[in-house]
């Protein structure tokens, strides 16, 4: 519940922080969030590598993938 409440406020904080940006500054901050989420998946794939079997499962899971 704790964790839920927190990301409401942050959600609701951003919000607010948006609505008084230009557009722009909205892109530039998406761009931001963007980078930085590939960032912390790079860092979590760094920290914690996949198993063999995990790419294995991976890789056949986007063969079966309809084109």
């Amino acid at each position: 519940i704790v964790i839920a409440i927190a990301v409401i406020v942050v959600v609701i904080n951003t919000a607010r922080l948006i609505m008084t940006l230009k557009p722009l500054q909205v892109g530039i901050l998406m761009l931001a969030q963007l980078v930085g989420v590939f960032a912390a998946l790079i860092l979590l794939v760094l920290l914690f590598p996949p198993t063999p079997e995990q790419v294995a499962e991976v890789s056949a899971a986007m063969g079966s993938l309809p084109q």
